[in-house]
């Protein structure tokens, strides 16, 4: 999106990080009064926020020019997807995947790729820093927290319908969903939309404490677990961890204890 580029414009942004920061923090109160300052609007274009980009200008080429590179897809993005009225898949999987011939890497039956950023093979291809769509999710996660569960609901239907072609919930199925029903529904749709935007699943898990849930990579052919590492926590990066001498804390040890 075009038009930040004013002081006002870039506090927006700033109020949009700030909001991403508070939500990992369970200050959902704050979440909900923080969102008015930024550019969060549910009648908007969802794709509309602050993206990062290298330009194919001399001094910015030279950093894609180490691996032109191919994103591939673990194969439950579309397996996990919901399906649409008339059958076919959550309309966010067709859009961000194409479908490639199968092939085995790191012990994965890889069946499709990503579509919705190139990475450093196309060094004008932007990527998604912070998106209207994702203020919007986030703020169904503050309202289900806060036990605002219609508001959730209508945010929830916005993503579910525009982005995903899927049907909206209807209240009385909402209402007849557990908490952690809901919260899952949340979460799918986090990760159908932001997908290779921000590692929200793998943090949204932690901070839930449900990153047992997240689905440990197996040999397909054998079954046998490769050895995928999910860790229940942020670590500090080991540096830090010596210099504060804070090797004992528990973020530390899964760095420097092992």
């Amino acid at each position: 999106m075009s038009g930040f580029d004013t002081p006002a414009a870039f506090l927006q942004v700033n109020r949009a990080l700030k909001v991403r920061s508070l939500k990992y923090m369970g200050r959902w109160n704050d979440v909900l009064t923080t969102l008015p300052a930024t550019f969060i609007d549910e009648t908007g274009d969802l794709t509309d926020g602050a993206y990062h980009s290298y330009s194919t200008n001399s001094g910015d080429a030279t950093n894609g020019t180490c691996c032109t590179v191919s994103l591939y897809a673990h194969p439950r993005f579309r397996a996990d997807a919901q399906l649409q009225a008339g059958g076919s898949l959550d309309q966010r999987a067709l859009d961000k995947t194409i479908v490639v011939t199968e092939y085995k890497l790191y012990g994965i039956n890889v069946t499709e790729r990503f579509a919705n950023w190139r990475g450093f093979s196309d060094l004008g291809d932007p990527r998604a820093w912070i998106r209207n769509e994702e203020l919007i999710l986030l703020r169904a996660e503050a309202n289900l927290a806060l036990g605002n569960d219609a508001q959730a609901l209508q945010d929830v239907n916005l993503i579910r319908t525009t982005s995903g072609n899927l049907d909206a919930i209807n209240g009385a199925a909402w209402t007849a969903m557990s908490d952690d029903e809901q919260l899952m529904e949340i979460m799918y749709n986090k990760f159908m939309s932001l997908i290779l935007e921000n590692g929200s699943q793998y943090l949204d898990y932690i901070q839930y404490g449900i990153s047992d849930r997240l689905p440990r990579a197996k040999d397909a052919d054998t079954g046998e677990d490769l050895g995928h590492v999910v860790y229940p926590r942020f670590p500090y990066p080991t540096q830090e961890c010596i210099t504060r001498e804070i090797e004992t804390s528990e973020a530390c040890q899964v760095v420097v204890g092992n």
